[in-house]
């Protein structure tokens, strides 16, 4: 999800991204919480986890996307009058 975020100058929920990057992200996220579900997953000691344990990795996921577009925020007031075309609107 991070990505989603430092890939643009503005919010990242005010920036849509590409459908190839959209994409990309919603398979890495499903396929990653599918994993422990899949055939053979117990053969690398894979298992789901409680729904507790998820709620705090959701939670814990939410805080640092927060975090991350908060520093982005930070770091762009501070390079503001920087020019370049990584700092292009």
């Amino acid at each position: 999800l991070i990505v989603l975020v430092v890939r643009t100058l503005r919010p990242a929920w005010r920036s849509r991204p590409g459908r190839g990057l959209w994409l990309a992200t919603l398979l890495v996220g499903v396929g990653a919480i599918a994993l422990p579900f899949a055939p053979g997953a117990e053969v690398f000691g894979l298992a789901p986890l409680p729904g507790r344990v998820v709620a705090l990795l959701l939670l814990i996921v939410a805080a640092y996307v927060l975090a991350a577009e908060l520093t982005k925020r930070m770091f762009y007031r501070h390079v503001k009058g920087a020019e370049g075309p990584a700092l292009a609107s």
